[in-house]
């Protein structure tokens, strides 16, 4: 790819960062960073090698956006072939039984009956031997949505049918479990690490002690900081490495104090996501400020640590919510979708239904089949692509953030594609942030591809 703007013969780049001049050009359509020869002094749009003026109207962009769009259209696979039999990550939601009460829970009261048994089994038999045949790893999520060691009898089922199909197929099988600490017996302990085989283990915790036990609570309404910590202490006893999964609020928009906070508290994997659109905790237009200003501290902590050479904070955070772009950046992916919906991901609830997503469960619209029926693959791959989306059609972002999130715009508005507009204005914020620190991070001559391999080591 040349590094001027005059010779490329490209469909459509651009270095446009929200009408910011930047020396780097980033590559809409393979999603790449190249520097711009020196002395360049406006950006130039480039559409199938003949320059737009540097400052376009908006018409003139607008054409660029979508003759891209239909560019990237054309090349792109059917889904069915990228995906099918390539459904590496199971999600097992068979009850949403659980002890706490969490103040922003879209899952109600959790007085659910018991996980079934006998589904667990059945839906990992289907999944290495059919829907992730062509897999070698398959990790399997269990009861994300719910308190996962308050069903040690469909665990255990689960724990006993691994062995059994790793000792079959040769294929690995991890496990994934994300505890509130709310259960805490030797028998749950032990079947725990039983389950996630010296792998990390996700805890639900928010931070220190005043900003967990505000909205993490158990039924008799105390909090469940404590129980987190005893949780804490017994992993670590047993060099269990922990994983921390905390939920951002408006009434707490620090995220670096939350950061900080669960390192101190002994977490080496941190991520921290804004509570769901439509809880009274969500944040709105208004709110974002506190928020965006706390993420863009992390971000020059991290570019100070990069510049250093020091990579213990970058480890900590890569799967952290303010990062994820930079992931779509530094493996140079272009982002059609938002997530794994339809693609890479499937969920079975507890009547052996298939569902994209957990948030789903129950929404016949978002069924797609089932253990007895099979997978309805052209429901699965439903045509849910940022192009098809506004304002995301329009939106220089959309192929490293992806659109917005399926599972709110249905539940809230009915329509999969609808967008949220305080998750747009985070998504841009953020793919700006990972753009500017991905240029920082080449401009001191690394390569986007080492740090790629960094963000992929588990």
């Amino acid at each position: 790819m040349s590094s001027s703007v005059g010779t490329m013969n490209v469909r459509a780049r651009f270095a446009l960062i929200e009408g910011e001049h930047c020396p780097w050009l980033y590559d809409d359509l393979d999603g790449s960073l190249t520097p711009l020869e020196a002395g360049t002094e406006a950006i130039a749009l480039v559409l199938d090698g003949a320059p737009y003026p540097s400052k376009p109207d908006d018409a003139a962009l607008q054409a660029i956006l979508e003759a891209a769009g239909r560019f990237a259209a054309a090349k792109v696979e059917p889904p069915d072939l990228r995906t099918r039999y390539h459904i590496a990550n199971l999600k097992l939601a068979l009850s949403t039984r659980c002890p706490a009460a969490c103040d922003y829970c879209f899952k109600g009261e959790g007085l659910s009956p018991p996980a079934p048994l006998g589904i667990a089994p059945a839906a990992l038999k289907a999944f290495v031997e059919d829907y992730g045949k062509a897999c070698d790893l398959i990790v399997v999520a269990y009861n994300l949505t719910s308190e996962p060691l308050a069903d040690l009898d469909a665990l255990r089922e689960l724990v006993v049918a691994r062995e059994k199909v790793e000792a079959e197929s040769g294929k690995t099988v991890n496990i994934y479990l994300c505890t509130s600490g709310t259960v805490r017996t030797k028998e749950a302990f032990e079947l725990a690490e039983r389950a996630i085989r010296g792998n990390r283990l996700a805890i639900s915790v928010d931070g220190y002690r005043e900003v967990h036990d505000r909205h993490r609570k158990d039924k008799a309404g105390r909090g469940t900081f404590d129980g987190v910590m005893e949780v804490v202490r017994w992993a670590q006893s047993r060099g269990i490495g922990l994983e921390a999964q905390a939920v951002l609020t408006r009434d707490y928009p620090q995220a670096d104090a939350v950061v900080d906070a669960l390192l101190d508290l002994g977490f080496s994997s941190i991520n921290a996501k804004p509570v769901r659109p439509g809880s009274e905790l969500a944040f709105t237009l208004a709110d974002l400020p506190p928020l965006l200003e706390s993420w863009d501290r992390l971000f020059e902590r991290l570019d100070r640590d990069l510049a250093r050479g020091k990579w213990d904070f970058f480890e900590a955070v890569k799967h952290d919510y303010w990062l994820k772009p930079l992931w779509k950046i530094a493996l140079g992916l272009r982002s059609s979708r938002r997530c794994f919906w339809g693609t890479t991901h499937a969920v079975v609830d507890a009547k052996g239904d298939f569902y994209p997503c957990d948030v789903v469960i129950g929404d016949e619209r978002a069924r797609c089949g089932s253990l007895e029926a099979g997978m309805d693959w052209e429901k699965f791959h439903a045509d849910l692509g940022v192009d098809k989306r506004e304002p995301c059609a329009s939106c220089w972002a959309r192929h490293i953030c992806g659109g917005a999130c399926y599972a709110m715009g249905l539940m809230r508005s009915g329509d999969a594609l609808a967008v949220d507009a305080v998750e747009c204005a985070m998504s841009r914020h953020l793919s700006r942030r990972c753009l500017e620190l991905a240029v920082r991070h080449l401009e001191r001559a690394n390569s986007l591809r080492s740090l790629g391999r960094r963000l992929l080591a588990y």
